[in-house]
């Protein structure tokens, strides 16, 4: 993962910091200071650099600006330390220049200026300063700067690399990842990667992980995948923690273990990791590993959602809409399955239409619900493209159109949708909208039938008894009808009534070895 503007940001002063009283000084009142300030007394280390900066000692003067910048043994003064930079970047100290340029670019003390920051970086770097070679890198990567270039981003990611500037070799490793500026190459991509992480550095340490995670560059090996990620977890890297988490959810390096999962989860949730925040709501909800935990699960749900996880909203919105670890609330359930429908979900798209359909926590609207439901089923959602078809082939709210309704109930028949498979079955069968094709209705119903659809059941049973587009066999017959009395249920009591009337007349025609075999069938059958 590239840095963003903020994170370059921390990195440049992370940078500076790190090289607080740089550099090579002589014996005397210099060294004094210096080794002053690195034991923590900064007010002697105040009172030994002082003199010597007011004196032009170029070395003492960004020293003091350093002092000045982290408010060590001084008040913290922005202006104070930018003068004092300024005044030894003027005599070319490249510590001093790449710190003024860090001010400028951050507007601290200085005025928010990219091209001086730019500018001061660029000398810094021509001097071999590898933080202000890593700086420039990043400024031509983003564009922060306004001129964006990869490829002269890679040229200073590896004027630093070759210095054994960690977060250069991740950059650097980083661009031949993405073919960033430099053509693709998985294998040195690794080698630099490797080279950052041996140095500790917890991005690249994580970035080894995914490439032997993904068999990128390297054999996949899910124990050397964890052994990295394991590295930069400990030291608190948030992206690590969460891979760790997927490897121990999906069982990639050892036996599955929901706990352990839920434990690098919530490390990585805790520092604001928001696909961790859903992943361990989403362990608690389903109860992996231990009972549901309904309460906690929306706590995180919450979090993941404030930040605009579309997958978190439309679980947030779940609970809400079934009344799990809340009060029943539809219109609290709409709000959040309208956020993640505004950002693109289908299936959020999908069952707030059906809300708008039926009134609930919305007023109804069909116009709206069609709306929803065509946006849904653009995106290839199944129960959005039945719904579609259900409304032309019933003309409310579309026009009726029985082709039209064949398409759709086609699409999504195609992916799977039981009912769907029924009815562009069933279509087909009556010669509705399409051509009668008796053969490919007896293909959609035996698909829907498989997956527990009673109607297409129901159907079977009737082609099966009367010998339509099939030899008849009662045995077979009764099979089906008996499922279809099963999977009627309760809310469909008549067609429960008709499906049972249709196989006790089946089963008075059978003999008692036929009667058999087809309670054999009926007991043995599974949903597939």
């Amino acid at each position: 993962m590239l840095h963003r503007t903020r994170a370059f940001r921390a990195s440049l002063f992370a940078s500076v910091g790190a090289l607080l009283f740089a550099g090579v000084v002589a014996a005397g009142p210099l060294e004094d200071g210096v080794s002053a300030a690195r034991t923590g007394d900064y007010k002697a280390a105040f009172r030994l650099l002082a003199p010597l900066a007011e004196k032009g000692q170029a070395t003492a003067q960004y020293e003091l600006g350093a002092l000045y910048r982290d408010g060590l043994g001084v008040p913290r003064d922005y202006a104070r330390a930018q003068h004092w930079f300024h005044r030894a970047a003027d005599q070319g100290q490249p510590a001093a220049q790449y710190a003024l340029g860090a001010l400028h670019y951050s507007g601290l003390g200085a005025p928010l200026d990219y091209a001086a920051a730019t500018a001061w970086f660029q000398k810094a770097a021509e001097r071999g300063y590898a933080d202000a070679q890593n700086a420039l890198g990043l400024l031509y990567l983003t564009g922060v700067a306004g001129h964006k270039d990869p490829a002269l981003a890679a040229r200073w990611f590896a004027k630093a690399a070759a210095q054994q500037h960690a977060p250069a070799q991740y950059q650097l490793g980083q661009l031949y990842y993405r073919g960033l500026g430099l053509e693709k190459d998985d294998s040195e991509a690794v080698r630099w990667f490797r080279s950052a992480a041996y140095e500790n550095f917890a991005d690249a340490q994580a970035a080894m992980g995914t490439m032997y995670n993904l068999g990128k560059g390297v054999p996949q090996d899910y124990a050397e995948a964890e052994y990295w990620y394991r590295k930069a977890a400990e030291q608190g890297h948030a992206g690590a923690e969460f891979a760790l988490g997927q490897l121990y959810e999906n069982a990639a390096t050892a036996q599955q273990d929901f706990a352990e999962a839920a434990k690098w989860y919530r490390k990585a949730a805790a520092q604001g990791h928001v696909a961790a925040q859903y992943s361990l709501g989403l362990i608690l909800y389903s109860g992996l590993g231990g009972p549901p935990n309904y309460a906690e699960a929306k706590t995180w749900f919450q979090k993941a959602a404030a930040q605009d996880n579309a997958d978190a909203q439309y679980a947030l919105a779940s609970l809400f809409y079934n009344g799990l670890g809340v009060t029943r609330d539809f219109a609290e359930a709409a709000k959040w399955y309208r956020r993640a429908a505004e950002l693109g979900k289908p299936s959020a798209q999908s069952i707030l239409a059906s809300m708008y359909e039926k009134g609930l926590g919305v007023p109804r609207d069909e116009a709206e619900a069609i709306k929803l439901f065509r946006s849904a089923a653009d995106l290839g959602h199944p129960d959005a493209q039945y719904a579609i078809g259900s409304h032309y082939y019933n003309g409310t709210g579309l026009p009726k159109d029985l082709a039209e309704a064949a398409n759709w109930f086609r699409k999504a028949a195609t992916q799977g949708h039981a009912e769907a498979q029924y009815w562009i079955g069933n279509m087909h069968y009556a010669g509705q909208g399409v051509a009668t094709d008796w053969k490919q209705a007896l293909a959609w119903f035996q698909k829907a039938a498989e997956q527990g659809e009673p109607n297409a059941q129901y159907a079977l049973g009737g082609i099966y008894e009367r010998g339509a587009a099939l030899p008849p066999d009662d045995v077979q017959a009764y099979k089906w009808y008996g499922l279809a009395a099963r999977y009627f249920g309760s809310s469909l009591a008549e067609m429960r009534l008709a499906a049972e009337a249709a196989r006790d007349r089946v089963a008075a025609r059978l003999t008692s070895e036929q009667r058999a075999a087809a309670e054999l069938l009926l007991r043995n059958w599974k949903m597939r």
